[in-house]
């Protein structure tokens, strides 16, 4: 999430969705443009931006602070229509609301909501370039379910009412360095041919105007790596490498792993992992390493998924409830193939580890927790088999590859294969 160099959006920590205050937090901090002035950050060095920096920008007033605040801490699509309606019956209203309303809508994935608010933006005003990226942005979130992915009834329109979004705000070189970023984020949810199209010319665009970033080079290279251009991303990791232009950081690392994840590609995210973490010097963080083992998963590779856990565990970065659960799910299967006690014992170990971690987690990833905790117990102590598909408890798990293998019974050592890989 890039921050305008003029001013941001007012981020409320306790109210930001866990995953995406997860990734803010372990931002690196040179990829922030300055919330304060200066070039650095103020508010105790918070990686979250505490305070808007200008008031008085377009589309912006302080009479409309409340109702911003309103929309932020919405807690329901009807919360949020409510308060709207309330401002614009009362004369409170601008567009730095409009922006708050859809920037609620992108963080808690409400589709339906953030059309609603768009349509009355539309009878309201245009867009200006600042709160048309933050219609963008909301739109390629809300474009996702939780535990789904995007959904393709979705999918269809993202294309259309960003260029319509576009074209409405028109040019800025103030913002344009951050609307690309942002339309190039939702090209990479569109997964279309045509979205890939208007992206290349919007990169293009940009580095006639000169003005591309090493944000800008990151998203670019996560975009290309969705669309599987695979000698692209390599070529521009090959031009960082000669030119400094830019760097690679572990933002990037987790964003490239995670392409390659939702390909079901695990080789290609080792080919990626090793070829930042060895030739730029990037140190892997907790997120990074939950992305790998995303991507062994989704590939069916749970002893990969495994060694990557336990290399993490060893570089002493921080266990997050994401990998706790992907650890037991991985060590989960290697007990059904084998049944035998040191798998068991191992997995018992990683219980009592993320037990301590799942405490804070969300009630499905708890419910999942428990989840694992009854197959495994099922599988130790029931005289009736576990099926294979019994044990796909986690959801990448049951997404992947996985999920097309055989229903075979414990301790018939499928897994024998991928142990000689």
């Amino acid at each position: 999430h890039e921050f305008a160099a003029v001013r941001v959006i007012h981020a409320r920590a306790s109210s930001t969705p866990v995953f995406e205050r997860q990734r803010k937090l372990n931002r690196p901090r040179e990829g922030f443009n300055s919330p304060g002035q200066n070039g650095t950050l103020t508010k105790g060095d918070s990686l979250f931006v505490l305070s808007p920096t200008t008031l008085d920008c377009a589309g912006r007033s302080q009479h409309t602070s409340k109702v911003r605040k309103a929309m932020q801490l919405s807690q329901s699509p009807e919360d949020l229509l409510e308060a709207l309606h309330h401002a614009r019956t009362r004369g409170t209203i601008d567009l730095s609301v409009f922006g708050a309303a859809m920037q609620r809508c992108g963080q808690s994935l409400w589709w339906d909501t953030l059309q609603e608010v768009r349509q009355v933006q539309l009878e309201f005003c245009p867009l200006l370039p600042l709160h048309r990226n933050i219609y963008i942005t909301a739109l390629a979130k809300s474009a996702r379910q939780e535990r789904v992915g995007p959904v393709p009834a979705r999918q269809q329109h993202l294309l259309s009412f960003a260029k319509r979004a576009w074209d409405e705000a028109g040019e800025s070189s103030m913002h344009l360095t951050s609307g690309v970023n942002a339309a190039l984020r939702l090209c990479a949810v569109a997964g279309e041919p045509s979205a890939l199209k208007w992206a290349d010319e919007l990169w293009q665009h940009l580095g006639e105007s000169g003005v591309r970033d090493g944000i800008a080079y990151m998203t670019f290279a996560q975009l290309s790596e969705v669309y599987r251009l695979h000698e692209r991303v390599d070529r521009m990791l090959d031009e960082a490498a000669v030119t400094k232009t830019w760097s690679p950081n572990e933002v990037l690392l987790g964003a490239l792993v995670n392409a390659a994840a939702d390909n079901f590609d695990g080789k290609r995210a080792e080919t990626l992992w090793e070829r930042i973490t060895e030739d730029f010097g990037v140190t892997p963080n907790s997120i990074s390493y939950g992305c790998r083992a995303k991507a062994q998963m989704l590939a069916g590779r749970p002893l990969v998924a495994d060694r990557v856990i336990e290399e993490m565990l060893c570089n002493d970065v921080e266990l997050s409830p994401q990998i706790g659960e992907s650890h037991c799910q991985a060590l989960l299967i290697m007990c059904h193939s084998s049944l035998q006690d040191r798998e068991f014992s191992r997995l018992q170990q990683a219980f009592e580890r993320g037990d301590v971690v799942i405490s804070t987690a969300s009630s499905r990833q708890k419910q999942t927790w428990a989840n694992m905790k009854s197959v495994a117990k099922r599988m130790q102590s029931s005289s009736e088999p576990v099926q294979f598909q019994d044990v796909l408890v986690e959801w990448n798990a049951q997404r992947g590859l996985m999920s097309e293998w055989q229903n075979c019974v414990g301790g018939t050592n499928y897994l024998a294969d991928e142990r000689q890989d």
